[in-house]
């Protein structure tokens, strides 16, 4: 009986998803800091979250089309690192984003609300079906719908915005988190594409010192490097097990349609 169990353990971990930390590059081409503070310090609290999470996460200065992205696992633009309002991600830019995230490579977009230089990255949002700061959430809402069944929210339950924006969404993206502010406004998306995925947020402190360990803004945060660095082909596909007498077991692979 104890080889049944066994062959049967293997099969659940077989059907489950795995996560890949990897190489991460934040995206601050498009950022002009202050001669008092540095923007890209205010995550300073993920970055050791992801470090420790066991991602290798490098800045991205400079001519970005001029990076090297191919030996990185995900990319991150955020609004506040990408404040310059003279330079927003230009077309080619963005079509090497795209290419990078269709050929299997993960992207996390970062947006807030509409007083904020969405438009700076919107370019790369647009590509992807987000409208970012489409309307605001301020207060923030009390009332937060989860969508069911996503890895992005895995053991998340509670979140905390703060002057959030809404994201207008068209596909790929779905809504995964939505807030009601007299009718239902999208705060979390998610897309797949090619054999990549995105995750859009709709307010970047979820990600600063100032809100990423309230909640479970942390956990959420994780949970989408662990999405974005994960490719399509990566995750296992989903596997039957059945039990042949006492000591034999059959793997029936499920694939993808």
């Amino acid at each position: 009986m104890k080889g049944v169990f066994a062959f049967a353990l293997i099969g659940m971990m077989l059907m489950s998803s795995v996560a890949y930390a990897g190489g991460v590059l934040w995206d601050t081409s498009h950022y002009t800091p202050n001669i008092l503070f540095d923007n890209y310090d205010r995550f300073g609290g993920v970055l050791d979250a992801l470090g420790g999470a066991g991602y290798s996460v490098s800045r991205g200065t400079g001519d970005f089309m001029a990076t090297n992205i191919s030996g990185y696992d995900a990319i991150v633009v955020t609004v506040i690192t990408s404040n310059d309002t003279d330079s927003p991600y230009t077309p080619a830019e963005v079509a090497k984003i795209f290419d990078f995230v269709n050929s299997g490579g993960g992207l996390l977009i970062a947006g807030d609300h509409t007083l904020s230089p969405n438009a700076n990255i919107q370019p790369i949002a647009s590509q992807f079906g987000a409208t970012l700061g489409f309307s605001d959430l301020d207060p923030a809402p009390s009332e937060l719908t989860f969508a069911s069944g996503h890895p992005l929210l895995n053991n998340v339950s509670q979140l905390d915005f703060q002057n959030s924006g809404e994201i207008n969404l068209v596909p790929p993206s779905t809504e995964l988190v939505w807030g009601v502010d007299l009718w239902n406004k999208a705060l979390i998306a998610a897309a797949q594409v090619g054999d990549g995925h995105v995750v859009t947020f709709g307010d970047t402190d979820l990600m600063t010192n100032d809100g990423f360990n309230s909640l479970d803004n942390l956990q959420l945060t994780l949970n989408a490097f662990d999405y974005i660095t994960t490719p399509v082909d990566a995750i296992p596909e989903p596997a039957t097990v059945i039990l042949l007498g006492l000591g034999g077991v059959c793997l029936i692979r499920l694939r993808k349609k």
